[in-house]
């Protein structure tokens, strides 16, 4: 999957920028020009050093202590000119460089800079508000790829976000998003446990793999709709988790794409963007960031605009 950049601008000499219109990747910050009030490249540039040495004391941990929101927010252009970079760094190099990019603190933080949406407050109320319409739909109007997934989803111990993007993924006759179990060892680091051994339900989200093998919907144990832990995998690498709260993971997942400048995988492109338009509300009316397409995804505003007059209607 290739990786959207941009020529990495120099911090010295930058303008002022101000938060403007949407590009039509749905970014409002994707490169600032001003430096954060009271900052120089120098306090910057000690303040990742400091988070560096949180990170090598704390692990993951250290982005809920002390000065850490303070360093994050103020290193963020720093951390989009390596991000912007081109040629692109690897996702291994940006791990080593900014370790809280791959903290659920940390990447949802940056997110909200990007796009100017808090994404743990827009897609919970969005799928809670458009869950029942979106289930009811897909109940009328089953293929035999949305039944298996209905059929297999239980209200009271099932994830609702996970049945949801496992019906789009079937309606669009998509595979991608989540990991085949069998490619799941090739993945996993050495200092991961074994989650076979620990008889873990857990599903992992792939962002971006270097696997030649698609990404199939399936999880390491149990039925789909069974996982209560989640991981993600960008390039082949396990980068978070495993984490409790699959909806975090959905809201992890979607983020990922946005922040590391990735496009929609063929795999799973109409799905991410149905999730983009009809649950995070980025709505732009040209580009997009599924390979190879620059118009509106035509099966989304069909399903879209479906589901509307599916719901005036109920």
């Amino acid at each position: 999957m290739a990786r959207l950049r941009q020529k990495r601008p120099s911090i010295s000499g930058m303008r002022r920028q101000e938060r403007g219109p949407m590009d039509q990747y749905g970014c409002v910050r994707w490169q600032p020009k001003e430096l954060p009030a009271g900052e120089t490249e120098e306090s910057l540039q000690e303040m990742k050093r400091q988070m560096l040495q949180l990170y090598a004391q704390f692990g993951m941990a250290g982005a809920e202590k002390g000065e850490f929101q303070r360093w994050h927010e103020n290193t963020y252009m720093l951390q989009r000119c390596d991000l912007n970079a081109d040629p692109p760094l690897s996702i291994s190099k940006i791990k080593d460089d900014w370790p809280f990019l791959f903290s659920l603190k940390g990447l949802f933080s940056h997110f909200s800079e990007l796009t100017g949406i808090s994404i743990l407050e827009k897609l919970p109320a969005a799928i809670e508000q458009r869950s029942k319409t979106i289930i009811e739909y897909f109940e009328q109007h089953k293929t035999k790829a949305v039944s298996e997934v209905l059929d297999a989803y239980q209200e009271v111990n099932g994830s609702k976000a996970i049945c949801i993007i496992l019906c789009l993924l079937a309606h669009f006759n998509e595979n991608g998003i989540f990991l085949k179990a069998d490619i799941l060892p090739l993945c996993l680091p050495m200092t991961t446990p074994s989650l076979f051994a620990l008889g873990v339900f857990t599903c992992v989200f792939v962002i971006s793999s270097c696997i030649c093998s698609p990404a199939f919907v399936q999880f390491i144990v149990g039925e789909p709709l069974s996982a209560d832990k989640w991981m993600m995998s960008i390039e082949g690498t396990i980068v978070m988790g495993p984490h409790n709260n699959l909806l975090n993971g959905v809201a992890a997942t979607f983020s990922a794409y946005y922040v590391f400048n990735l496009q929609y995988p063929k795999e799973a492109s109409s799905t991410l963007e149905f999730v983009q338009r009809a649950f995070c509300g980025i709505n732009s009316q040209t580009g997009s960031k599924a390979e190879k397409r620059h118009k509106l995804n035509a099966p989304v505003c069909t399903l879209l605009r479906k589901l509307l007059d599916f719901e005036l209607m109920g």
